[in-house]
């Protein structure tokens, strides 16, 4: 998004026009793409908060745009700072007021939720370059930039932005380095994405069928990816992973256990009792506990030193439990 000056829009009713022909193609793809979270519960909350700090983080990465339009006078570094400076606005706004929400459960829900944030931002972007054709009269140009936009720009912000979701969508079930690099991986491709679209539309003799062809494509194979993550958060695998995790806690319970020996007062790793307290923090939300006295109850229950007898049963609980949900859903 190159700079945008702002001094022609100071009329409420063209303000007003920009923002609806820019925010509802907005609200038309968040529609289509909650379609693939639409058999998890969804808090509306969330949803306003992601589509809100989107819109926001245009007028945070305006004055960071223009900064960069210093840097260099080759339209081809700009454009890939000014990918690079959306994308990784886009997705620190997410990893800071979405990504931490309790509601976050399900891996597909990550690049979801992502789109929407990117959604917002393309929603505001795009009313501010709408505002130029409004205020001049341009109907045709309006149309055909809104148009273009619709099927272009604004769903180009929510497949980029997606790519670092579902690098942590994939990474749901493993450590928070994995996620981080995963997510890495993800937004670096985004940027790469997001230049090469950027590039293409720059050129003299663009060919919006291959530009738009090429996008189209990552679509296409994001369906696919969300196909996958929802299997992942499937009641049959979530519980199938949670045994998996159990009996991995059993087995080095038994292998403390055997270092011991016949201290009576061990007490266990640290690393390893917090899992344990997760996993009985997790087993009490799914019970209907809320987060904060879940966490509590389970530090109350599994303090530092916890006897082996306590973890054995509270292990044998959680087993217990995975195993009657994972029965009863197959």
């Amino acid at each position: 998004m190159p700079p945008v000056d702002l001094s022609f829009a100071s009329d409420p009713t063209t303000l007003t026009l920009a923002l609806a022909y820019g925010v509802i193609p907005a609200l038309i793809w968040i529609y289509y793409w909650l379609q693939e979270v639409r058999d998890y519960p969804r808090i509306g909350g969330i949803l306003l908060r992601a589509f809100a700090v989107g819109a926001f983080g245009v007028i945070l990465v305006l004055p960071v745009q223009q900064w960069i339009a210093t840097l260099s006078n080759d339209n081809n570094v700009l454009n890939i700072l000014w990918a690079g400076s959306e994308e990784l606005m886009k997705f620190t706004l997410f990893a800071i007021f979405v990504m931490p929400s309790s509601g976050m459960d399900r891996p597909a829900k990550f690049p979801a939720y992502l789109m929407i944030v990117a959604l917002g931002f393309a929603g505001f972007e795009n009313s501010l370059y709408f505002l130029s054709s409004l205020q001049s009269g341009d109907t045709l140009g309006l149309i055909l930039d809104a148009t273009t936009r619709f099927i272009g720009s604004t769903l180009l912000h929510a497949i980029c932005a997606s790519l670092a979701g579902f690098g942590i969508g994939f990474a749901y079930y493993h450590s928070k380095w994995r996620k981080a690099l995963f997510a890495g991986i993800g937004l670096s491709s985004a940027i790469v994405l997001h230049s090469l679209f950027n590039y293409l539309v720059g050129l003299d003799n663009v060919r919006y069928f291959l530009v738009f062809g090429i996008l189209w494509i990552v679509v296409a194979v994001s369906l696919v990816l969300f196909e996958k993550l929802r299997q992942m958060g499937s009641v049959e695998h979530i519980q199938q992973k949670a045994l998996e995790i159990i009996a991995k806690q059993e087995k080095t319970l038994q292998m403390l256990l055997a270092q011991a020996g016949t201290q009576p007062n061990y007490i266990f790793p640290k690393k390893f009792i917090t899992d344990i307290q997760k996993m009985h923090t997790r087993y009490l939300m799914d019970k209907g506990a809320k987060k904060d006295a879940a966490q509590a109850a389970s530090k109350n229950l599994i303090p530092d030193t916890v006897s082996a007898k306590t973890i054995t049963d509270i292990l044998s609980v959680l087993k217990h439990e995975a195993g009657d949900v994972l029965h009863s859903s197959i």
